[in-house]
């Protein structure tokens, strides 16, 4: 009996592993990962960018739209008053070639419808009403006298004609004064012809 129990324990005294490897974490980088980051990234600098531009572009529109409706202004202010201003003028013009007739014209008329026994002293017309003339004149003889009458009553220009203060001059003429009242057509027929007189 006098052997003695070896003590036993569970419990190690030394290590059982000197040297036991450390577990290292290792980043190990997937390649698609890293690509789908790149792309990630790209896409957002992109929209970025466009946003920034589209921003841009909304501006420049802007201020040519602002621009252009002060230049349309503009235009049509300048535009109208110019309008208004021929279309004034145009009417004036309009107004007085109405109320014209060329001397010469209603000269030509009483030259050919004119007697050789009566003679013309004295004419005026009025550019107010356009279609009545006076004259003053001597005939040889009261005959010649309503022959000239007739005659200018005959011509589809006239619509009138009136004579008055006829009387005997020393010289044993007739003097007369008439009013004669032309057509609306041959004052027309009058300023055409003057018309083309003037461009030839």
């Amino acid at each position: 009996m006098g052997e003695q129990i070896p003590q036993v324990s569970f419990i190690p005294k030394k290590p059982m592993v000197k040297n036991a490897p450390r577990f290292v974490r290792t980043h190990h980088t997937n390649p698609i990962s890293f690509l789908a980051l790149l792309i990630f990234l790209f896409h957002i600098g992109l929209a970025g960018f466009v946003y920034y531009r589209q921003q841009e572009l909304v501006g420049t529109i802007k201020e040519m739209s602002e621009q252009l409706e002060v230049n349309r202004a503009d235009i049509e202010n300048s535009s109208l008053a110019d309008i208004k201003l021929m279309d004034q003028r145009l009417r004036a013009a309009k107004t007085v070639l109405n109320k014209h007739i060329s001397a010469s014209t209603v000269f030509d008329f009483f030259e050919k419808n004119t007697l050789k026994n009566v003679q013309i002293t004295d004419f005026d017309f009025s550019d107010e009403g356009g279609t009545t003339v006076e004259i003053s004149g001597l005939a040889r003889t009261y005959n010649a006298l309503g022959k000239q009458a007739e005659l200018l009553e005959s011509n589809a220009a006239v619509t009138a004609v009136l004579f008055s203060d006829i009387g005997l001059t020393d010289t044993g003429n007739v003097e007369f004064s008439a009013q004669i009242t032309f057509t609306p057509n041959f004052v027309r027929q009058m300023r055409v012809l003057e018309a083309s007189t003037t461009t030839n």
